[in-house]
């Protein structure tokens, strides 16, 4: 009887593809956390009056978490499966987000929710190698990793951009013809 090398035996299923696709999701989400603060970071100082080192700290606080915890990330990634660390980044990103939200009772919510974000970024960001060669043939390895990293800049671009689009009309209470006697 002959045997059949493994590769041949290795099937692709459609369902990968979409579970590529959900996780292209939480990278996004992920991605687009870091720049959301920086281009309104001059309507936050006006309207939470705050301090420009103290708003930007979010969006620096954030980058400085992935290479804290990167090996953290990468060994429960390892050890636990690519699920648990996607869950474990979704999650804490999530918990960042909502805590963001509540900037109207103090500016301080947004940094802690920033922290903990960048915290689940690494869980997130690198699962990417992971799923392209556990989940796909070495054909198709090249191509999910490229469409993963295109998705991963875009984001960031949509980051920059989604601030910009809220607060396009926005005059702050200082531009007024009226206060500026």
């Amino acid at each position: 009887m002959e045997e059949t090398p493994l590769t041949d035996q290795f099937i692709v299923y459609p369902k990968r593809f979409f579970i590529v696709f959900l996780f292209s999701l939480a990278q996004l989400m992920t991605s687009c956390l870091i720049n959301t603060l920086t281009p309104i970071a001059k309507y936050l100082e006006d309207i939470y009056d705050q301090d420009p080192l103290v708003v930007n700290s979010g969006a620096l606080l954030f980058a400085l978490m992935h290479p804290v915890f990167t090996f953290p990330a990468s060994y429960a990634i390892d050890t636990y499966g690519t699920k648990v660390g996607i869950a474990i980044g979704s999650g804490l990103c999530l918990l960042g987000t909502g805590l963001r939200m509540l900037v109207n009772s103090s500016f301080s919510w947004v940094i802690v929710g920033q922290v903990i974000a960048g915290i689940g970024r690494p869980f997130i960001l690198n699962c990417q190698a992971k799923i392209s060669a556990n989940w796909f043939t070495a054909e198709k390895r090249g191509g999910i990793t490229q469409l993963l990293t295109l998705v991963l800049n875009v984001s960031l671009i949509i980051g920059l951009l989604i601030p910009g689009i809220v607060f396009g009309k926005y005059k702050s209470d200082t531009e007024s013809p009226e206060t500026l006697q």
